[in-house]
């Protein structure tokens, strides 16, 4: 499923991760089958440093009951926040696959990071910063 794009490059998703042509995917020639329109939601959520951790767990409230709204949805974080303990933070390595979190200093970097690994990785953090929150279910 294409759930984005950059510049003259798609971002993929399927069930094993997130890939982005011209990076681990490499092609010639990109052809689609129109398949089931696909609805797709963005929303923007703010951190705000004290809030952070009652705000991300209304957050993940929130996510959840639209994931038993539109059961199959694929829900992707984008965004960069500043984060209080960026040394409690591990970032597996997916090999062959887009890298959809990055930890420079103490800022995390997320593109099209999935909610559970987005979760996993701010869960007791206080942070700072505002994240795009893209539901795509098709």
């Amino acid at each position: 499923m294409i759930i984005g794009n950059e510049g003259n490059e798609f971002v993929v998703s399927d069930s094993k991760g997130v890939y982005k042509t011209g990076e681990q995917i490499i092609t010639s020639k990109v052809s689609t089958v129109v398949g089931s329109v696909a609805k797709t939601e963005i929303r923007s959520i703010s951190f705000d440093d004290e809030e952070a951790l009652a705000k991300l767990n209304e957050v993940i409230a929130t996510l959840e009951e639209l994931q038993q709204t539109y059961p199959g949805a694929d829900i992707f974080l984008n965004g960069e926040l500043t984060i209080d303990f960026p040394e409690d933070v591990k970032i597996p390595v997916e090999p062959n696959q887009m890298a959809t979190a990055e930890l420079v200093g103490s800022s995390l970097k997320l593109n099209y990071c999935g909610l559970s690994r987005a979760i996993a990785l701010l869960k007791e953090q206080y942070v700072v910063g505002t994240l795009e929150v893209k539901l795509v279910k098709s």
